[in-house]
């Protein structure tokens, strides 16, 4: 049964054609890429960990980033002075 718009008459599209150009067809070996990515780079310590340590921080300070940047300065700040420390003592200390 056509369509009537402005007098012309449109003719039907079928379901198959009817989003060729605006819906991109998925393909179904995505879905494996995705897991694979998620099992092989998101399942480690070395990205889980901070992802966590970050959240936590976040809930603490009521998702204020100001704060949470603050409290991250605070901890790299006191990470590379204990670095140094360390290193002052490795050099010193067992010369």
């Amino acid at each position: 049964m056509p369509l009537f718009i402005g007098g012309d008459a449109l003719p039907k599209i079928p379901p198959s054609k009817r989003y060729w150009c605006a819906v991109p067809k998925r393909r179904p070996a995505l879905g494996v890429v995705m897991s694979e990515l998620i099992r092989n780079q998101l399942y480690r310590p070395a990205v889980v960990l901070p992802m966590v340590a970050l959240m936590q921080v976040m809930v603490s300070q009521d998702f204020n980033l100001g704060q949470v940047g603050w409290v991250f300065a605070a901890r790299g700040a006191q990470a590379a002075l204990q670095r140094s420390r360390e290193l002052i003592c490795a050099v010193h200390c067992h010369a």
